[in-house]
Order: structure tokens, then C-alpha cells, then sequence
């Protein structure tokens, strides 16, 4: 809800949201100032307020992994080898950035780093993990995210798709028909 108040000769309206930066804006008719209060609500309601950084500043995608790893990994059925997949992530120096400086430019440049030891097919399913990740952290979390770091991210991966024969096809009907 926003508070509007007379400051001197002018009305002052904050519009506050919980775990978002407060919107504040000074107008010289009252009229004006609901108005504008009313659309920013109306925004807000739609698509959030801008996120407050200051939890991100103080959170590292070390921090990050490791809750990943120690609360949803183990509900999993790949768990074994995604728990190989993040610890070994846990030390690359990437892992050590706050949250919110990390942007799509470095793990563009860990994307680069890593097709030097393993295939494009290896790390898209390193990528994914992580981009499951970071959907969690924003949808289940309530991380203050404004988007997947991921999301808009070009993988740039072709792998060379597996050559398959289909057998005979009277081995194949056969199978259909249930013999």
C-alpha cells in the first residue's frame, strides 16, 4: 500500500513492498500523487518492484551451490553425479563472486575454459544443472533474482548427434506386434 504525506507545500508518496527498494516520488498536487501512486502499485502487482540487491551483495554462488547441493540434490535421482558435477564447480574461482555481480559475459568466459577439457554435450549438462539452480533460488527461495543468470545465456554447443541404425525391419515388427 502506498503512504502519501504533506511535506511543506508538496505531497510525498512511498510505495514499500517486502524485500523490495522503496519507491518514493514527490508531486505538487495531491491528485497527482495518487494517481501515480495507483499505476506504480498496479506495476508492482504485475511484475514486482525492483529487487533489493543487498542480499545478493552478501551471497556467494559458493553459498548458493552448497545449499543447492545439501537441500535439493539429494531428492534427485542423478544425485551421485550431480554432487560430483557441483563440488568440482565449487572450485572454479567463478563460484567465489557475490551474486550480484554475476552476469551471462562470465560464464561465457567459464563456457570458453571448460570446452578446452570436455565436451559441448558434457558441459550443456553442467550448464543445465546450474540453471536449474539459479530457478529454484528465485521460484522456490525467494531469491531477489531478476532473472536467471542463464536464461538469456547462448551456450553456443553443437555436439555431434549419435549415428544410429534401425535394425531390420522384421526384427522391428516384430517388436511392435509383440512377438
Amino acid at each position: 500500500m502506498a503512504s502519501i504525506r504533506k511535506r511543506g507545500d508538496k505531497w510525498q508518496v512511498q510505495v514499500r513492498r517486502q524485500g523490495m527498494i522503496p519507491v518514493t516520488r514527490t508531486f505538487g498536487f495531491r491528485e497527482d500523487a495518487r494517481r501515480w501512486a495507483r499505476q506504480v502499485e498496479t506495476e508492482a502487482d504485475r511484475q514486482g518492484l525492483i529487487a533489493d540487491q543487498r542480499e545478493l551483495k552478501r551471497l556467494t554462488l559458493a553459498k548458493l551451490i552448497e545449499r543447492y547441493r545439501d537441500q535439493v540434490v539429494p531428492a534427485k535421482r542423478g544425485r551421485c553425479i550431480e554432487t560430483v558435477i557441483l563440488n568440482a564447480f565449487l572450485r572454479h574461482r567463478l563460484a567465489l563472486q557475490a551474486m550480484a555481480d554475476l552476469c551471462p559475459a562470465m560464464f561465457s568466459a567459464y563456457r570458453d575454459e571448460r570446452l578446452r577439457t570436455v565436451k559441448p554435450v558434457t558441459l550443456r549438462r553442467e550448464l543445465g544443472i546450474l540453471h536449474h539452480m539459479f530457478e529454484v533460488a528465485r521460484r522456490d527461495w525467494g531469491l531477489p533474482l531478476s532473472a536467471n543468470p542463464l536464461q538469456g545465456f547462448s551456450k553456443g554447443l553443437t555436439g555431434e548427434a549419435r549415428a544410429r541404425r534401425i535394425g531390420s525391419s522384421r526384427k522391428r515388427s516384430a517388436i511392435v506386434r509383440g512377438r
